[in-house]
Formats: structure tokens, C-alpha cells, sequence
């Protein structure tokens, strides 16, 4: 299974609908990390579609700055219906979560 959706020796992403399923290449499948900072950071780099929201998410999680409630609600709604991570990553993204 893969968390970010690309691999980094093809340099492409996985063809959407194919996050998770299993594939046969080593490189689609990074180790776990358990920094929610890291995994939000790669799933900005991979996801350019996503970049603002994961970005409120990231500010969710370090607590910078004052996010209105609009933008809050719209980063939990990221972390919990974004289709390309699995329920572990969801957890661990929401456990970081400042709460406000």
C-alpha cells in the first residue's frame, strides 16, 4: 500500500484508483513514518491538488498561527475523506491535531 500515491524512481503517480492496491515495486512502498509534520509535507508535494488544504492541516497540526473555523472544519474534512490515505495515517494525522 502506498501512502502518497508516487513513486519516486518513476518520478509519476500511481494511476489514480491504484493508491491501494498492492503493487510490485519496492519504491511504492515507503516506510511509515510517525511524524505527522512529514507525512503532511509529502502528501503536499504529491498531491498538488490538495497543497492549500494540506496546508491548513499543517497549521493544525503545529499550532503557528489562528486558523478561522471555515478553513479548521475544511482540514478535518481533508484528513478524514482524502481517498489516497489509509485509516492508520488518518488517525495518526488527527492524534496531532492541536486542539483549539
Amino acid at each position: 500500500m502506498n501512502l502518497c500515491g508516487y513513486c519516486p524512481v518513476f518520478e509519476r503517480q500511481i494511476p489514480k484508483g491504484k493508491e491501494a492496491q498492492p503493487h510490485d515495486c519496492q519504491s511504492w512502498r515507503p516506510k511509515r513514518v510517525d511524524d505527522a509534520i512529514t507525512i503532511v509535507d509529502k502528501l503536499m508535494a504529491t498531491h498538488e491538488e490538495h497543497k492549500a488544504t494540506w496546508w491548513i492541516v499543517r497549521d493544525m497540526i503545529s499550532a503557528d498561527i489562528k486558523i478561522p473555523t471555515g478553513l479548521y472544519a475544511a482540514g478535518w474534512r481533508m484528513i478524514w475523506k482524502a481517498p489516497y490515505i489509509d485509516d492508520d495515517t488518518r488517525v495518526l494525522i488527527a492524534n496531532a491535531v492541536v486542539p483549539f
